[in-house]
């Protein structure tokens, strides 16, 4: 009964009635036996108040001549508390577990990463050898991809064909999009080096962000600039 904030409580005598601490030992400690020092005469008493409980009677124990069993504890609660390890016992397992998990999906990811950086050098030589195939001119490769699509558009400049980088490509894909919006007016159409700039007057703020939407889902580049008067929208194709 000597645990929690009931420890080592002196039981008043409150007569038939039992005493509050206690009730509250009772009630907040599974109990199948009680020991009791007590007066033989108060034993009958506390056999009501412990209402059936199984007894164990014992002398009066005085703390300042008794000797301290184990027993008797007055302690045990404080120490029981304190050994919050012991109370995770039955969460062990489950602490295993997300452990582990834990770390197999670290594990998982580097490898994973690993995979896609190998896989990335992988494409990269690939790359690099199917440029040195076609262009064996070229002795530094710094950016496959777009260096190969700038040797391409000089082969079909020198063929006398045109690229989508030219002129009159991107103004054949943009005709359309003006096409659909008979308010605006075109101020001034300019080009250089596969930049294509285009000054507008919109109609209003929508119709020029419309617009806007609209080249950016067919170039690869598409910036915008409002003035007073005028929308410039400046297009670049690198694809």
């Amino acid at each position: 009964l000597r645990t929690a904030d009931c420890a080592g409580v002196v039981l008043d005598d409150n007569g038939e009635q039992t005493p509050l601490a206690l009730q509250l030992a009772l009630r907040d400690t599974p109990t199948q036996a009680v020991h009791v020092y007590a007066h033989q005469a108060d034993q009958a008493l506390i056999r009501r108040w412990l209402n059936g409980l199984s007894c164990q009677f014992d002398d009066v124990w005085d703390w300042r001549h008794g000797r301290l069993d184990e027993r008797f504890d007055l302690l045990g609660a404080v120490r029981r508390k304190q050994d919050w390890w012991a109370d995770l016992a039955g969460l062990r397992p489950a602490m295993y577990a997300v452990l582990t998990m834990l770390v197999l999906q670290f594990g998982a990811t580097v490898v994973d990463r690993i995979q896609l950086g190998l896989r990335a050098q992988h494409l990269q030589a690939d790359m690099v050898t199917l440029f040195h195939q076609y262009f064996p001119q070229v002795s530094n490769v710094v950016d496959a991809p777009l260096q190969m699509h700038r040797l391409l558009n000089e082969q079909r400049h020198g063929a006398g064909l045109a690229n989508d980088t030219d002129f009159i490509p991107m103004l054949a894909r943009v005709s359309p999009l003006l096409a659909q919006m008979p308010s605006a007016s075109v101020q001034q159409i300019g080009y250089a080096d596969g930049e294509l700039t285009l000054t507008l007057r919109m109609p209003n703020a929508s119709a020029a962000s419309g617009l806007l939407t609209a080249l950016q889902s067919v170039f690869s580049s598409v910036d915008m600039q409002q003035s007073s008067e005028n929308v410039v929208y400046t297009i670049e194709q690198t694809g």
